[in-house]
């Protein structure tokens, strides 16, 4: 029967999992069945959770980093009554634990016996007064917030058998140049670094005026009129910015002041009111591009202070990242070429995918004696309902190869989906990468803005023929952006971007790396653009009627259903 744990997350990327003995039998994320991006609310997964699990619940288990008290009773009595639990004891509340939740998800899976985990992350869980539990509107200038700040960065160490210590917390306050009075004969800030270094005795302990690492990369992102969540967006202009005379962001990893100026434009990052100067377009887009880029490489330095701070403190070069910063390749190259003797391993689920993973280990290692580590064999959905068969031409990997060297678009749907942000060939538009202008056809196709770059595919055995892999022989998951070769820029210029890089992939086994292996032999390359079956602002493709859905709603040529041997066009 073994000790099953249901854990399911409340934030943006709401997802639901169900652990049985540390493996997972099902996960799943809201946002698939709903078509709504980042869905919060997963009553659907957890419906669908409830149905795939083997055998009974024994604990169910709640992430989310924002108190709701209203919302957490709705899900505690929707999953309580499901799956028949009794609430009083099979029922468990971590809002409290929002950065853990990302670092246990992380360590399973990375596979580290001892592993140094940083939580770079825009909003963790939130930080309450100490001796009140609330605090009202009155005390912070009319904020209706019920909290005083929140987790930015954590660094945890992780050893096994699975346990943890906080070797780093840093917090941003909502208003620090009013600080609430915490304590009998202590108060502000004093009263309310005595009760955190009580929480975590022997971490070092940041409090920031206003913000973290995560929310001044949004001053670059709220700029161009994108939402707090489109940092990849930022992460793409950048590249078309260049060095200017700005003044510097931070000390260290902190930041220096609550408001960042760039040319008259004023960003309160903490209260999140961001004026937009105008859309960028093609036209006017260089001052943006310059702050994006002073943006990403003073972000990207202060993540680097950190892990050299920690590493060289702990002696540990094992390390872990994760948190929503982790997805942000350009930094992720940055990392690794500062840091050649540290062995990293980047979450593939950095954002809160991965949290209702992260919250069912807490509870699973905590109440059993199980000391393995279970990861992930795969960064794929474990469940998927069945459908009919598509009616369409029978095909094959060359047939696919030929309409791609011919210049057609081909969605490529092979069973399960990915569950984290990036495509690895299962929901999947592949293009033909040759030529220069290929790129704003895809662009076109996905309804994407100009300036974003695109992925490539790469047979595992070509990479270091193409790219500076700087030690790295294998990039499955998408997590690293790599420098290219002269040769890529000759035969594959479509899948580089502006900078003189791309975000890769290596292929070594599946219908990938058939296709990929028929159209070297037809072209003599070995590279493929691969960008996620989805539109501009769409959840990605999780069903074959969203799958036909979305060709019918785009210029996309054809799709290709692999389990059915079915090319639709």
């Amino acid at each position: 029967m073994g000790y099953r744990v249901l854990g399911f997350s409340l934030a943006h990327d709401a997802s639901v999992c169900v652990l049985n003995d540390g493996e997972l039998e099902y996960w799943a994320k809201e946002e698939r069945y709903t078509r709504k991006k980042r869905d919060k609310q997963p009553f659907l997964a957890i419906d669908k959770a409830l149905a795939a699990a083997k055998g009974p619940i024994d604990v169910a288990v709640m992430q989310s980093p924002t108190q709701h008290p209203a919302w957490q009773d709705v899900f505690r009595c929707y999953v309580c009554k499901k799956a028949k639990l009794d609430p009083d004891h099979q029922w468990i509340d971590l809002t409290a634990e929002h950065h853990l939740s990302h670092a246990y998800n992380a360590y399973n899976n990375s596979g580290f016996d001892i592993g140094l985990c940083f939580v770079i992350d825009r909003d963790g869980s939130q930080l309450y007064d100490p001796l009140d539990g609330e605090v009202t509107a009155d005390d912070f200038g009319g904020l209706t917030a019920k909290h005083i700040g929140r987790e930015c960065e954590s660094v945890y160490l992780m050893k096994q058998p699975f346990s943890h210590k906080a070797v780093h917390k840093a917090f941003w306050m909502i208003n620090p140049a009013n600080p609430r009075s915490l304590g009998n004969e202590k108060a502000g800030w004093s009263g309310l670094m005595q009760h955190l270094q009580a929480k975590f005795i022997g971490a070092d302990i940041s409090i920031k005026s206003g913000f973290g690492i995560t929310k001044v990369y949004e001053s670059a992102t709220t700029m161009i009129g994108e939402g707090p969540l489109e940092n990849g967006k930022t992460m793409g202009l950048a590249a078309y910015g260049e060095e200017k005379n700005y003044p510097p962001l931070f000390s260290g990893s902190t930041p220096l002041d609550q408001y960042l100026t760039h040319e008259g434009f004023t960003v309160a990052v903490a209260s999140q009111k961001y004026k937009i100067l105008e859309k960028v377009t093609q036209n006017n887009y260089k001052p943006y591009a310059d702050w994006a880029y002073h943006v990403q490489k003073e972000t990207q330095q202060a993540v680097n202070y950190l892990v050299q701070k920690y590493v060289a403190k702990t002696g540990v070069k094992d390390v872990i990242m994760t948190g929503g910063y982790a997805l942000n390749v350009v930094a992720n190259q940055y990392l690794i070429e500062q840091n050649p003797d540290v062995n990293f391993y980047f979450e593939p689920n950095a954002d809160d995918t991965g949290n209702a993973l992260g919250a069912a280990l807490i509870i699973y290692k905590s109440n059993t004696k199980d000391a393995k580590v279970h990861p992930l064999k795969d960064t794929f959905y474990h469940t998927m309902e069945d459908q009919d068969p598509v009616e369409g031409e029978p095909s094959s990997a060359k047939e696919i190869a030929e309409l791609l060297a011919n210049g057609r678009s081909v969605a490529i749907y092979d069973g399960v989906p990915e569950a984290g942000p990036r495509a690895l060939g299962h929901r999947s538009i592949l293009f033909d990468p040759r030529k220069a202008d290929s790129r704003g056809k895809l662009n076109t196709i996905k309804m994407r803005e100009w300036y974003r770059p695109f992925a490539g595919i790469i047979l595992e055995e070509h990479f270091h023929e193409y790219f500076e892999t700087m030690g790295i022989t294998s990039s499955p998951d998408m997590t690293i952006n790599f420098k290219a070769l002269q040769k890529a820029k000759d035969e594959c210029p479509g899948i580089i971007h502006v900078d003189g890089t791309s975000r890769m992939q290596t292929v070594s086994e599946g219908f990938l790396r058939d296709v990929l292996v028929e159209f070297n032999m037809l072209t003599g390359v070995p590279v493929l653009f691969n960008t996620s079956f989805n539109l501009a602002g769409d959840a990605l493709v999780h069903t074959k009627e969203d799958a036909l859905a979305t060709m019918k709603d785009s210029m996309l040529d054809c799709v290709y259903f692999v389990q059915d041997n079915s090319l639709v066009k």
